[in-house]
């Protein structure tokens, strides 16, 4: 690819995540920021050449949001006692 169509992809994606991000304000729950920031780690890994393909940057879009929102939420759980 090219180095503009690859800026032009990241700037793309670090819009996106702005805008998930800004939507987040508007709308109910915290689930739309870690959309966000997976998009803003895809316009990261772009910029810096590790996805190049669109197939690589949904790959990682799909994988981002999950982890962050895994480690932001790790011992959250709380354990549900079934004994009486």
């Amino acid at each position: 690819m090219e180095d503009a169509t690859v800026f032009d992809l990241a700037l793309l994606w670090f819009v996106v995540g702005l805008a998930l991000a800004l939507a987040e304000m508007a709308a109910p729950g915290v689930i739309l920021i870690f959309f966000g920031l997976g998009a803003w780690v895809v316009a990261l890994t772009t910029w810096i050449g590790l996805t190049p393909g669109l197939q690589s940057q949904l790959l990682l879009f799909a994988v981002a949001p999950r982890l962050h929102l895994s480690w932001a939420c790790a011992g959250r759980s709380r354990a549900v006692s079934t004994a009486m």
